[in-house]
């Protein structure tokens, strides 16, 4: 178990990745906030390969593809509404999350 005023933070593998956490020896509540964040992330990685398993082969190949496509639509969303943010000069945090909103709003109706 990683402890909050650790200075030396172990590097948990979760999914593949490894993945870093600071150490908040000064702030334990936010190292405690990361541990239980990894623990619970680990956790339900392991429950969704348990779910998977359990597919047909079938269900399978959908239920990759519509991890594709669910990737794919984030990222068309995301380069959209840099383009949006750069060609419409858009200035202040207020304005920037109001057009993540519209162009997210836009790329979830033309995907349904």
């Amino acid at each position: 178990m990683l402890k909050a005023n650790s200075r030396n933070i172990a590097s948990p593998k979760i999914g593949g990745l490894k993945v870093t956490l600071t150490d908040c020896s000064s702030k334990p509540v936010i190292a405690n906030g990361q541990t239980y964040f990894a623990i619970q992330t680990r956790r339900q990685e392991l429950a969704d390969d348990a779910n998977f398993a359990k597919l047909s082969e079938d269900e399978k190949r959908l239920a990759i593809r519509n991890e594709h496509l669910a990737a794919a639509a984030n990222l068309f969303r995301a380069t959209q509404t840099e383009e949006k943010l750069r060609r419409d000069g858009v200035q202040g945090k207020r304005q920037a999350n109001q057009t993540h909103h519209e162009v997210g709003s836009k790329v979830r109706q033309t995907m349904s």
